[in-house]
């Protein structure tokens, strides 16, 4: 996604043989401690379609060698859950 988004949802995929077995989006700052970021809606269908199989890799401190990521997996059901706060930007209907 470096050179451009593949507006699939996610930024790797990982296989087991033809299986997919885990999405991952990663969202990244040069940042310690900013804890909100954005989605965008093919990655938020994404995670909603794939449920346990969705990752988001939140890094910290990017390009730094304190850097640290924190794994967040099914991000849909940990809103549906109330232990992910999410602020919708569009609505399709």
């Amino acid at each position: 996604n470096e050179i451009i988004e593949n507006n699939e949802g996610y930024d790797i995929i990982v296989k087991d043989g033809n299986e997919e077995i885990m999405y991952v989006e990663v969202k990244s700052t040069t940042e310690e401690y900013k804890e909100n970021f954005q989605i965008t809606g093919p990655q938020w269908k994404c995670a909603r379609d794939n449920g346990d199989k969705y990752w988001i890799y939140r890094v910290y401190n990017a390009n730094k060698p304190n850097h640290h990521i924190v794994p967040i997996q099914n991000p849909v059901k940990l809103w549906k859950e109330g232990k992910l706060y999410a602020n919708p930007i569009e609505i399709e209907i």
